[in-house]
C-alpha cells in the first residue's frame, strides 16, 4: 500500500500493531504475515463500507422492504475478518524474551553512551 496517503499510513500502522500483538516479526510465520495482510485489507474494506453506509439516510429499501445489498456485503466481510483473526489467534502474545547476551550488549552500549556524554560535557 502507498504510504504517502492517509489510508496507506493507517493500513501500515494497523498491520504493525497486529504484528506486535503477535510477538513481533520474529514471532510470526510467513503464513501468518499473509493473514495479517488479509486482515488489514478486510478491515479497510469494512471501515470504508461502514463509513459510507452510516452516511446514508436509510439502509432499508422501502419498496422492497429489505436492506440494501451493502448490509449483507458488510456482514460477509465481518464474518471473513473474524475468521482470519481466529486463524491468527485473538490473544496478545509477548515477544520472545531477550537472551543474556542481548541484555549485556544493551547495558554495554548504555555505559558507552553515558561515558561519551560525560566526556563531551567535560570538554565544554
Amino acid at each position: 500500500m502507498d504510504k504517502r496517503t492517509r489510508l496507506g499510513r493507517a493500513m501500515n500502522a494497523y498491520g504493525h500493531e497486529l504484528v506486535e500483538d503477535f510477538g513481533g516479526m520474529a514471532g510470526i510465520s510467513a503464513r501468518q504475515r499473509g493473514s495479517v495482510r488479509l486482515a488489514v485489507t478486510l478491515k479497510v474494506l469494512i471501515d470504508s463500507g461502514l463509513a459510507w453506509a452510516l452516511a446514508q439516510s436509510s439502509l432499508v429499501n422501502g419498496r422492497r422492504r429489505s436492506f440494501y445489498p451493502i448490509v449483507g456485503e458488510l456482514a460477509a466481510l465481518l464474518t471473513r475478518y473474524q475468521a482470519v483473526m481466529k486463524d491468527l489467534g485473538l490473544e496478545k502474545r509477548l515477544p520472545p524474551p531477550k537472551t543474556l547476551t542481548e541484555i549485556l550488549r544493551e547495558r554495554e552500549a548504555e555505559r558507552e553512551a553515558q561515558a561519551a556524554a560525560t566526556r563531551e560535557g567535560a570538554a565544554q
